[in-house]
């Protein structure tokens, strides 16, 4: 990996199985509580991803009610994964994170799934206190610890 980059703890360790089963059908991506197809629409989506990734990372990383310090993903408190995925348009895990590895810190996308052929990027920077982040979804956003 390159400085910056990240890869998936079970990825990187071959163990496929935590997150992927081999009985389920090629259309789910033999992704452990996917649909077949992929979902019906953003809303089953949002569950299953939810559900595999809350498996290891908990439910209070991204939990409305969540205490501080849930998450390294706050603003003075505020807990941002909340924000983005409880908010009405709720965004899922697998929209800004990358299961497997990426070019960025946190396993953060550089290019997010999106429509058609748009192409909406995502830039994160670490910072001693918090980060900085912009993508084709919002303007650039610090935030502090």
């Amino acid at each position: 990996p390159t400085a910056g980059s990240s890869v998936h703890d079970p990825f990187s360790g071959g163990e496929c199985l935590a997150c992927h089963d081999l009985a389920l059908p090629a259309e789910a991506r033999f992704v452990k509580g996917a649909p077949a197809g992929g979902g019906d629409g953003p809303a089953g989506a949002r569950g299953w991803d939810q559900s595999l990734c809350s498996g290891c990372h908990g439910e209070t990383l991204a939990a409305r009610d969540s205490p501080p310090g849930a998450t390294g993903f706050a603003d003075r408190g505020k807990n941002l994964h909340a924000l983005h995925v409880q908010a009405g348009r709720g965004r899922r895990c697998l929209v800004c994170h990358d299961a497997h590895a990426s070019r960025q810190a946190r396993l953060l996308r550089e290019v997010l799934p999106s429509r058609g052929s748009a192409r909406v990027s995502q830039e994160f920077r670490s910072e001693p206190q918090g980060g900085w982040c912009r993508t084709g979804c919002h303007a650039p956003k610090r935030y502090r610890r």
